[in-house]
């Protein structure tokens, strides 16, 4: 399971599209907020996401960190690292936002929007992508 974390409407349309082409089930959350209510009902960590496609910049001034931060103080946080890919996806391509997401141990690579065929065989494999 993928979780799409987007405030687009487009994007994350497109984005659940393009899994589900590739064979790949996928939840979509609109708000960190719902991300991280979702989060919370999850009491194993084979009910985990294997993958988070976290957009950066999420309206009304919150952003992708803030997810990542929720993350880390869950109960099930060891278990989240070890089994869950986190990939921000971005339309934007600054260099303090790459530098920020290589910052952060648990995110394995940053795309630019939109996702494609390419992007997904390789989030798939959770293999490392940096622009």
């Amino acid at each position: 399971m993928f979780w799409i974390i987007d405030d687009d409407p487009i994007f994350r349309l497109i984005h659940k599209y393009l899994l589900s082409e590739q064979g790949v089930e996928s939840e979509a959350f609109d708000t960190i907020a719902n991300a991280k209510n979702e989060l919370l009902t999850i009491n194993k960590p084979d009910l985990l996401p294997e993958v988070v496609l976290l957009d950066i910049n999420m309206g009304a001034g919150s952003l992708g960190w803030e997810f990542i931060e929720a993350f880390k103080s869950l109960p099930l946080f060891q278990e989240f690292v070890n089994s869950t890919a986190i990939y921000m996806v971005s339309s934007s391509t600054a260099s303090e936002d790459i530098a920020k997401a290589k910052s952060y141990t648990e995110v394995l690579g940053f795309i630019v929007k939109p996702l494609n065929e390419y992007y997904i065989t390789e989030v798939k494999g959770k293999a490392s992508i940096w622009p």
